[in-house]
């Protein structure tokens, strides 16, 4: 799994994720109000630090592999 964190302005974090085979990436973008095609997705997270949507899409993608890998 790829995650790219970028923000598109004061108050927004944009989530780029990509995957390749069985690893849906679209499952995590999906807590994010996000979505997308099961290999590529994202995201954008208003009113949140850059830092806390990293370590939560981070920590959601190490469970869905843990779970799923």
């Amino acid at each position: 799994i790829s995650l790219v964190f970028f923000r598109l302005d004061a108050e927004t974090v944009s989530i780029s994720a990509r995957s390749t085979g069985e690893l849906k990436v679209q499952v995590s973008m999906e807590n994010f109000g996000g979505g997308g095609h099961q290999n590529v997705a994202g995201a954008q997270v208003k009113k949140q630090k850059l830092e806390d949507v990293q370590a939560k899409a981070i920590e959601l993608s190490r469970k869905y592999i843990e779970e799923n890998g």
